[in-house]
Formats: C-alpha cells, sequence, structure tokens
C-alpha cells in the first residue's frame, strides 16, 4: 500500500525539473511510487531511500531520534547546508488533503529556536506528548484518555494507533525504514476514511491523531515532519467533528445523582452509570483541549506569525482536576473520592481557586501539563515546593 505522496513540482520557466525517483530506484533503473519518507521498493527491501529534492542531511529515515526537549537547545532549526543555502528550494507546492483545499506545505518544516520564556511554558507539554506512545502500550492510557474508556472495545483506528506506538517503541537502525512504512500506511488509510458519527469512534480518530502527530512532528527527520505537516488539516477537522460530542459542563452537579447512587448502581449497564458516563466525557473534554494545545505548540515551533492568546485554547472549556477521581478503579473508589476529596472544575484555564486551595496529590497529569503551559515551569515548581511536593 503505498503510503503519504507530495505532488511533483511543476516546471517552472524551464529551471525547476518534476520531482525524481528516489536514488535507490533510479539506480536499480525500478520505477518509484515518490512515497515519503520513504518509497515502498526500498521499505520492502530495507534500503536507504533518499529523494535529491530533499538535500538536507535528513531525508531519510534512518534511526530517527527525537529532539531533546530537556534543554532549550533541542528546538533550534535544522542546520542548512552550505548547498542548500547557495541553492534555494522553488516555492512550496499547493496540496489538496483529502478534501481540504489551498494547503501550503513549507519544505523543508523548521523549528526556530524559541525565547526561554516560550519553552517554560510548552517544554512540559513536549516531554509527556514524546512519552504519550510508551505511556498508552504500557499503561493503556494516557493523561487524556482514561485507562477504562476501551474497556467495552477499542475502535479501529485506536486499535491500529495502539499497535504503530508499540511498532515506534521498538525502532532501530535496522527496521526504521520497515516501521515508518507502516505506520504512514496507517495514517493514510485512517485520513481517507470517512468521518465517524459515533461519539466513542470520533473520540478515538482524534486520539489516535494525536498520537500519530507526535511520534511525527517531534523528530529530527525532516520527511516525516513533512507528512505531519500535511495531516495537520485533517486533525483539525476531526477535533472540528468531536467538538459536537463534548460537553463542557459541571456534568456531575447536572446529573442530579445522590453520591449513594454511584455505588447502589454498581450493577447497571455503562450507559446508566455516572462513573462510566463521566469517563467519556471527562475523556472528551481533556482530549478537545489538549488537542487545540497540541495544534498551538505545532504553530509556536514553526513560526507562525500574530499568533492571539485567548487563554482558553480557542473554546470556552472546563475539566476536572482531581488525580483521585480520574485514578478511581471502581464506582466506589470514584463515589469515595468524590465525596471526600479535593475537586476542582478549570474553567477557560482559570486556576485561581486551584491554587489556592489544591495539595500537590489533587493535581494529576493533565492538570501539570496545563498549568505548566498556563503560569510556567518555574511557577508551577515553586508551587509544589512551597507545599513540600516535588514536580
Amino acid at each position: 500500500m503505498s503510503v503519504v505522496q507530495t505532488p511533483r513540482f511543476k516546471e517552472r520557466d524551464g529551471g525547476i525539473p518534476r520531482r525524481k525517483s528516489c536514488m535507490a530506484c533510479a539506480k536499480a533503473k525500478r520505477r518509484c511510487d515518490l512515497a515519503l519518507p520513504t518509497c515502498s521498493r526500498c521499505s520492502t527491501r530495507q534500503l536507504n531511500c533518499h529523494y535529491p529534492f530533499l538535500n538536507h542531511g535528513h531525508a531519510s529515515s534512518g534511526n530517527r531520534s527525537p529532539l531533546d526537549l530537556h534543554s532549550f537547545d533541542g528546538l533550534v532549526s535544522m542546520p542548512m547546508t552550505q548547498q542548500h543555502q547557495q541553492h534555494p528550494l522553488p516555492p512550496p507546492p499547493r496540496f489538496d488533503i483529502y478534501g481540504v483545499d489551498d494547503i501550503t506545505l513549507l519544505v523543508p518544516p523548521t523549528f526556530p529556536p524559541l525565547p526561554p520564556d516560550v519553552m517554560s511554558r510548552i517544554g512540559f507539554a513536549l516531554t509527556q506528548l514524546l512519552d504519550a506512545p510508551r505511556i498508552m502500550v504500557l499503561e493503556n492510557q494516557t493523561a487524556w484518555c482514561h485507562p477504562l474508556l476501551y474497556r467495552n472495545g477499542m475502535p479501529q483506528s485506536m486499535q491500529d494507533a495502539y499497535s504503530c506506538c508499540s511498532l515506534h517503541l521498538t525502532r532501530n537502525a535496522a527496521n526504521s525504514a520497515t516501521i515508518t512504512s507502516i505506520i504512514e500506511s496507517r495514517i493514510a488509510g485512517l485520513l481517507a476514511s470517512e468521518q465517524p458519527d459515533s461519539p466513542l469512534e470520533c473520540l478515538a480518530r482524534v486520539q489516535a491523531l494525536i498520537l500519530y502527530q507526535t511520534i511525527r512532528l517531534f523528530t529530527d527527520d525532516v520527511s516525516c515532519r513533512m507528512a505531519a505537516e500535511l495531516a495537520m488539516p485533517s486533525f483539525r477537522l476531526a477535533v472540528a467533528a468531536l467538538l459536537r460530542h463534548t460537553c463542557f459542563e459541571d456534568t456531575l452537579s447536572l446529573s442530579d445523582v445522590p453520591r449513594r447512587a454511584l455505588i447502589v448502581n454498581r450493577s447497571s449497564s455503562p450507559e446508566e452509570n455516572l462513573w462510566y458516563t463521566w469517563i467519556f466525557d471527562e475523556s472528551t473534554r481533556r482530549t478537545m483541549l489538549l488537542s487545540n494545545f497540541l495544534t498551538r505548540i505545532w504553530e509556536i515551533l514553526r513560526g507562525s506569525q500574530n499568533l492571539q492568546c485567548d487563554h482558553k485554547l480557542g473554546i470556552p472549556h472546563c475539566w476536572y482536576i482531581s488525580s483521585q477521581l480520574w485514578q478511581a478503579q471502581s464506582p466506589f473508589e470514584f463515589a469515595l473520592a468524590y465525596a471526600q476529596k479535593n475537586l476542582f472544575l478549570v474553567w477557560d484555564l482559570d486556576f485561581t481557586d486551584l491554587l489556592a486551595y489544591a495539595q500537590p496529590d489533587d493535581i494529576d497529569m493533565f492538570g501539570k501539563i496545563m498549568l505548566t503551559g498556563r503560569l510556567g515551569i518555574d511557577a508551577v515548581q515553586g508551587w509544589f515546593s512551597a507545599r513540600g511536593a516535588m514536580f
């Protein structure tokens, strides 16, 4: 199956040739399908796939390494060769991506240096995003995907992403090209499929795309980042479709269900059980916010201009901060946490009440991601330290 492909450059004034086969296929005089990041022939034969038009030192998949996000130096732009500086690439081509028109791809996508105050707000989130594939495989969860969300069955889109995360964790120099080809083929299939109507399917689609984009966006492999940029419009469409299934309200108060009912109704069906309903609602809320945060991080890293901060991540929103509520493993534990532990409903990134009354163990990983995004890592570490805890 062919993986993500880019259009060929059109000849302009006789000076820019059409996109050519990779060097391995050209040398063997074999047909090249021009797939990115590696063509099908090179992927099958585990050859080094290098396209002349991507001569930036990172075009082949090789043994990819993520950017070092534990220091500010990890987000500097890729060095450009002297040859590239003397012979710049032609203007970026236009793309049509699964019905999304007028998309321009910058070739190659690079990450400019970031000032410390910006890195202070997105560095922790980047670290957690990079670790998300591993956590998903080992713990069956992420900070935005409850471990019991797919207890009754995981949609195919998420099954494929789960498998790709497992493959991604086993990547090495020998298998990198094959693994990249498999991942790209799964992504291409997902993006080509129709947008589902079911709320759970919609949620799974977005969560799968988050994992895929995390694998591809934050790497020093230029071709993988190119493919990830091509998928961003489709990612945004999936997020927009999920919005109509997202309830940004205090659902626990609106339910008007006595706390004891959470325990009495333990034998009820998932649809009738407040706990199961809350798991879906809260996972959806967090996924929506994380998706918008990921998009904003991508815009910052690629140097997008005139970005505006509304302190709402683009939408009026709320979600619950309570590590005990999120980590509950049964209706009984959930009811106990609801009745006895601190619970904070955060509206539009307003952490005023939480900072005044919460304790460090009340804040789960998603809360830490959003806190650092709002206040910066130093301020959050100071808040934890003042209460005798390590961040």
